[in-house]
This record gives C-alpha cells, sequence and structure tokens, in this order.
C-alpha cells in the first residue's frame, strides 16, 4: 500500500532552512509509510515586499483590517511554490504540511483518494487552528470521516488537495491579497473538506 500511496500523493514540507521544526512529522510520516520532500519557504525580498510588487497592501488591508506583514506574504507565496512543484509531478493528490504540523491522528487514505479524485477542485484541511468554519451539514454523525464545509478553515497548517484546486489557486491573482490559507476569491470555487476529529 505505501509505494502505491507515494505514486498518487507528493507530500511536501514548507520550510525556509530545510529543517523541519516539528519533532513529529517526520517520524509519522515515515511510520505511515510516505515519502515527502522538503517545498523551500520563501523570505521575501524587503524592497519588493515595501513597493508592493508581491501583494497589494490595500485589498489585503480591505479583507483583514490590518497590514500585511512579510512573513504572511512570504508564507502566502511558498504554498504557491508547493501547488506549482504538485502541478509538475505525476502525481494526482498533493499534500502540504508546513514544518511546524504535527501528525495526531492516522490518514484514511482510501476516504481521502476517494474524495480528491474529482474534476471538482477539492481541499480537505488536515489540521487548522481554532477558529470558525461552517459545516454544509448541521448534523455530523459519529461515523462520518470528512465533513463538507460552507467556509473553509483558516490557518490551515496541512492539507491535501486535488489538481483542479491548485489550478484553481495557482490561476488566481498573482499579487498576494490575502493570507496564505484560502484566499477570499476562493470562495465558491473550491469545495472545502475537513475530517470530523482533526488529523493533524
Amino acid at each position: 500500500m505505501p509505494s502505491d500511496l507515494n505514486s498518487q500523493f507528493l507530500v511536501q514540507i514548507v520550510s525556509t532552512e530545510d529543517v523541519i521544526r516539528s519533532k513529529n512529522l517526520e517520524p509519522e510520516l515515515t511510520k505511515l509509510g510516505l515519502q515527502f520532500q522538503i517545498s523551500p519557504g520563501i523570505v521575501p525580498n524587503e524592497v519588493d515586499f515595501q513597493t508592493g510588487l508581491l501583494h497589494s497592501a490595500f485589498i489585503f488591508k480591505l479583507l483583514n483590517q490590518r497590514a500585511a506583514s512579510i512573513g504572511e506574504v512570504g508564507c502566502a507565496l511558498a504554498h504557491r511554490v508547493a501547488m506549482h512543484a504538485f502541478l509538475n509531478s505525476n502525481h494526482k493528490f498533493g499534500i502540504i504540511f508546513e514544518d511546524d504540523a504535527e501528525v495526531i491522528s492516522e490518514f484514511d487514505f482510501d476516504i481521502l483518494s476517494d474524495l480528491l479524485d474529482s474534476d471538482r477542485p477539492i481541499i480537505v484541511a488536515l489540521g487548522w487552528i481554532p477558529g470558525i468554519a461552517v459545516s454544509r451539514n448541521p448534523q455530523i454523525t459519529a461515523d462520518e470521516v470528512l465533513v463538507e464545509l460552507i467556509t473553509p478553515p483558516t490557518c490551515t497548517f496541512a492539507y491535501a488537495i486535488n489538481r483542479s484546486a491548485a489550478k484553481s489557486i495557482i490561476g488566481g491573482n498573482k499579487r498576494i491579497i490575502d493570507v496564505a490559507d484560502w484566499p477570499i476569491y476562493m470562495f465558491n470555487k473550491v469545495h472545502f473538506y475537513a475530517p470530523r476529529l482533526s488529523w493533524v
């Protein structure tokens, strides 16, 4: 099974210094039989950031009610790099981790691949910082593994993605206008799901 998983899923860890900050992530991925590669983090050039070549300061402030930090812009750019690498690979699906993520539950790859194997753009948020997300079905049963969301969770640090969703995000705005995790222009363009109980 792991060799089949590795032919289907391109697993990437976004890291600015080729160092995985999480002590849990590498051993847990190895235990799951997953090979992974480091996707380079982005440290934006200060001048490019200040002059607005990388992001729209006005739209970011309008959407978030505050100015963007250089780190947020770098994070959003790094996720785009990882999605480009996924689209340039032969893999059907991608899984992208930030390097401080920790795996806390075993993945159900059958359910994950069955859902992602679609022409619809789909992202499965595998773990997130507590915040608000609205599920499509208000009555979630105990046997449901993945739940469809109307609104995506914020601050996701691990997600699975299909090719259609990656193309939608890459084909969006060229400059960063929102935080890395599900820019506002993705609403109604990408279908979001999450495990009923977080996996990461």
